[in-house]
């Protein structure tokens, strides 16, 4: 469990219902039982986190960890980190929940995402789980040519499924 308040629980899906179709999810509390939910539990799923909700800007940075900003646009050739949840399983697969990710070996995903700029596919680097963090995944990108400066959507896909839209600026 990462966050809980009176509306909202925030949890990291265990990895070992992978495959499973469905899961039963109940809260406790004090000994006190919910309501048992039945949730489908899909492959993948993703998401791209955001930074800014008023413009939608997406959680991404250059390699020396700043952030892609109005001050700060990407430029052709720029190589980022997008961060991430929902791209399914990694390989080798974290020994336990909650465990934060390994930088050695790194934990890849299974399938590599599809990143795009206003349609134009984007190289892909890296795609896996964030090493010294839990659940996070992070996709590093490329600007491909053509892309020309302004504000664009981004969005990534992976098995047959697309995330929310986020903007990136270019220049």
């Amino acid at each position: 469990m990462f966050y809980c308040s009176r509306g909202q629980i925030n949890v990291q899906v265990p990895w070992g219902i992978a495959g499973a179709g469905t899961a039963v999810v109940k809260v406790v509390v004090n000994e006190s039982e919910g309501n048992a939910l039945t949730l489908p539990v899909a492959a993948a799923d993703p998401g791209i986190f955001v930074v800014n909700s008023a413009t939608q800007t997406g959680a991404v940075i250059f390699q020396d960890g700043q952030w892609v900003t109005a001050g700060r646009p990407a430029t052709t050739g720029d190589v980022l980190s997008l961060y991430a949840t929902g791209l399914g399983m990694v390989n080798p697969v974290p020994p336990t929940d909650g465990t934060p990710a390994s930088g050695d070996p790194l934990q890849q995903t299974m399938e590599t995402p599809i990143v795009t700029i206003d349609g134009v596919e984007s190289p892909v680097s890296f795609s896996g789980l964030t090493p010294g963090l839990v659940g996070l995944h992070q996709v590093n990108f490329a600007i491909p040519d053509g892309v020309a400066a302004g504000i664009h959507d981004l969005v990534i896909s992976v098995g047959g499924k697309s995330s929310n839209t986020v903007k990136i600026i270019t220049q």
